[in-house]
């Protein structure tokens, strides 16, 4: 299936109108992402898991197909940081030395979301693994938005696969050492820090198989321990039990619940003020 592409800058909000791939090109990088209009005023926007290089070219928009779905305004993100390189396939959005992507593009969305009519708080962050770091990432920079994640990396230096994040260094940071990272740029790989710094921790789900063992102990219970000054009842830890899927996430089928119960967060859609109804009550 054809695919429109539209080039816009980070500035050119206006442009989204039609469904399609948009190249958003900003100071140092360009964000490919997917775009679903909608005339309902809730958005959901997706960011991805890791990308079997190998397999699936860059852009690649991960489950485009959930957003009609659910419904409600959708982007699927792709990870700029991975055309850093072609030898690792996850990013976290961590950018590069002098650039944190992550931040530049929570930017970027609060100002698209303001020009679709979209607060806030009718904004849902979903992703898994890598997307569910980046997920909560980006709601914690979106004070009211909300936040899914499912199996969620929380601190990139345990990360297990030591290859990806030593590939990821070395086009990102000049190879920088756990160390330096830890020292210099430690918001950009452990997310406690990451909201600490932002002063918000979003009203989250997080879905952890029980059966992905590594990520449930060294991931998601130090993160939920790391933030018991920053109100940690704002995130609900829910225990799954599969043994077959692993660190793999569920499908849209089993996950709907869980999508229906932090969408039932939101608050009442806006309601549109008709202007010339205003302007013959004021007559």
């Amino acid at each position: 299936m054809q695919i429109d592409r539209f080039e816009v800058t980070s500035s050119e909000t206006e442009r989204f109108v039609a469904e399609g791939h948009y190249a958003v090109r900003f100071e140092n990088f360009v964000l490919d992402l997917y775009f679903v209009p909608s005339q309902e005023r809730r958005a959901l926007i997706f960011s991805p898991g890791y990308l079997d290089r190998k397999t699936f070219p860059i852009p690649y928009f991960q489950r485009t197909s959930w957003l009609s779905q659910l419904g409600g305004i959708g982007i699927s993100l792709t990870d700029p940081t991975l055309k850093l390189g072609e030898d690792f396939g996850v990013g976290w959005f961590t950018g590069t030395r002098q650039c944190h992507y992550l931040l530049e593009i929570a930017e970027f969305l609060a100002r698209l979301l303001t020009k679709l009519g979209v607060p806030a708080e009718r904004t849902l962050f979903f992703g898994s693994s890598a997307g569910g770091f980046a997920s909560i990432g980006f709601a914690g920079h979106l004070p009211g938005s909300l936040a899914f994640a499912v199996n969620p990396q929380t601190n990139l230096l345990r990360f297990h696969a030591l290859g990806e994040i030593a590939n990821l260094t070395r086009h990102g940071f000049g190879g920088m050492s756990v160390m330096g990272l830890e020292s210099h740029f430690k918001s950009r790989f452990h997310l406690a820090t990451l909201l600490r710094q932002a002063g918000h921790v979003p009203h989250s789900l997080i879905w952890q198989n029980i059966h992905d063992g590594y990520h449930y102990d060294r991931h998601v219970v130090p993160f939920l321990s790391e933030l018991t000054e920053l109100h940690p009842a704002r995130i609900r830890l829910e225990i799954g039990a599969d043994e077959a899927l692993g660190h793999n996430p569920p499908g849209l089928p089993f996950l709907r619940p869980y999508f229906d119960e932090v969408l039932s967060w939101m608050p009442p859609a806006p309601v549109a003020v008709d202007a010339f109804a205003l302007k013959g009550a004021s007559r």
